[in-house]
């Protein structure tokens, strides 16, 4: 049922990754704002720091930038990733001050994120097996591998520092397991 403007009665073309049932969200309108408010993930774990009025106004600032005609499983993912580079950050802030409660607490958020419902659903060749094969090293230190990751994601924890050999060598043996 339609409550908003930024629902739109527009359906996805048949060969998108969207289901052609879902309606497409327009998020240039002017109720967009409180339309991805109503449809928030109240289950996601925030990081310190993060609350879910901050998360909500990050992806509609996002959405905002570029308006355009999105699915709403594309407004979930965007609420599923803000979340999940805060507590890449997280890690990267805890590794760096040596304060291994605050990595371990990181950690067990983080493991779980490969199976988010919308990074889940929009996963369209092993992404989530990379995400937990960066985890799954992260947990045992690897600050590079958190670096690496933070890079490929465009993440601002990232340090700078190129590890583009790193990343593909990660994507070689991570991608290739999803085959």
């Amino acid at each position: 049922m339609q409550k908003f403007l930024a629902q739109t009665v527009l359906n996805p073309p048949l060969d998108s990754v969207a289901s052609p049932s879902e309606e497409m969200i327009d998020t240039a309108a002017f109720d967009f704002p409180e339309y991805a408010a109503s449809i928030y993930p109240l289950w996601l774990p925030l990081a310190p720091g993060q609350t879910q009025q901050g998360v909500i106004a990050q992806v509609v600032a996002q959405q905002m930038a570029t308006p355009a005609l999105t699915t709403e499983l594309n407004v979930r993912r965007s609420f599923e990733t803000v979340v999940y580079t805060a507590w890449m950050g997280e890690w990267i802030a805890a590794h760096d001050a040596g304060d291994e409660a605050r990595m371990a607490a990181a950690i067990a958020v983080l493991e779980d994120t490969p199976t988010w419902p919308a990074i889940v659903a929009t996963d369209g060749g092993g992404i989530t097996n990379l995400m937990a094969g960066f985890v799954a090293e992260m947990a045992d230190g690897d600050a590079e591998v958190a670096q690496a990751a933070a890079q490929y994601d465009g993440n601002p924890a990232w340090d700078g520092i190129d590890r583009e050999a790193l990343i593909t060598e990660l994507f070689t043996k991570y991608i290739s397991e999803a085959r």
